[in-house]
């Protein structure tokens, strides 16, 4: 065999090889981005399963995505949320599993994306709250908050508010949100926590004030993202709750859960919630015929037996 034809054989075992590992290599890539595809879309579908409400499906496919996208902090995210919707109706013996399962995936968030900000803030709040042996710690919870600070003083703020409020420091929780308030006045959300808590310690005026001055600005916003709605529906429903609580406001009353009403038309619980709600008001001063035409309308659209008999009997008071 001549020099030549041993050199052309060394490069077409050379070529022979290098081909392979392409094949290889964009086989594996391939594969690594089918596999990809299936968790974002088990993401998705578990996404549209929990805005459906239907979350043990949403749960189903949740676990699915993480085993096919397992870097993914955000599946971890909507893991814990699913879990938080879970506990509202839990029974006694899962709502252990369902607490620590949010706290959990909430841990595995920060180790995949140490500076996520919301998965801090929920982490805060849940560490405050559990028992020791749920995972609460409030020395975890300070240094998440402390954390905080440093990447935003305003996040940091809110969440040393948190954990004033969970401490029953209310002074000390008011104080970091006005604090934030001045710094963020875009930020609606502390605003609502604001006149939440004013409410609480029994500054209803003020909080009143702080209440009807947000709603007036979300509904002149030129465009209302589903955020504004669903800020919107809380304020519109506190504004109400702290009238009927004061006796008085009942004029700005009438007006939110008219306009609550109006923003929750596909809505039946919450339009259910909301007629129930005007038909009180209008108790409360003495408009009896207006309350009966609101709980009969009620009474069309809910389908709980408990509360169908609450309205029953409230209608033979009347």
């Amino acid at each position: 065999m001549t020099l030549i034809h041993k050199i052309r054989k060394t490069w077409l075992y050379i070529l022979f090889f290098a081909l392979n590992f392409l094949l290889v290599s964009a086989s594996a890539q391939t594969s690594s981005a089918v596999t990809m595809s299936k968790g974002n879309h088990l993401y998705q579908q578990a996404q549209q399963s929990e805005k459906d409400k239907q979350y043990e499906k949403a749960l189903e496919y949740i676990e699915q995505a993480e085993i096919l996208t397992p870097n993914n902090s955000e599946i971890y995210l909507l893991h814990a949320n699913i879990f938080s919707k879970l506990i509202n109706s839990a029974s006694i013996f899962s709502i252990r599993g369902y607490f620590v399962g949010m706290r959990e995936n909430l841990e595995k968030v920060l180790q995949l994306t140490p500076n996520h900000i919301k998965a801090k803030h929920l982490l805060v709040d849940l560490y405050m709250m559990l028992p020791g042996f749920l995972g609460g710690d409030k020395e975890r919870a300070q240094i998440l908050a402390d954390q905080l600070h440093k990447q935003d003083p305003i996040e940091g703020n809110i969440a040393n508010a948190n954990i004033h409020r969970q401490e029953e420091s209310y002074s000390a929780a008011i104080h970091l949100l006005q604090t934030s308030i001045a710094l963020a006045p875009q930020r609606l959300k502390i605003q609502i926590d604001l006149a939440e808590l004013l409410s609480k310690v029994g500054e209803n005026i003020e909080a009143m004030s702080l209440y009807l001055s947000l709603s007036g600005y979300i509904q002149n916003m030129e465009s209302m993202d589903d955020n504004a709605s669903q800020q919107l529906s809380i304020v519109l429903w506190e504004i109400s709750a702290l009238a009927l609580q004061e006796k008085n406001y009942f004029i700005e009353a009438e007006s939110a859960m008219t306009t609550y009403i109006k923003l929750h038309t596909s809505d039946d619980k919450k339009l259910g919630r909301g007629y129930m709600r005007l038909a009180d008001i209008y108790l409360s001063q003495d408009k009896s015929d207006f309350a009966k035409t609101l709980l009969n309308n009620a009474k069309t659209i809910i389908n709980s037996k408990k509360t169908i008999d609450k309205i029953n009997n409230k209608l033979k008071s009347i």
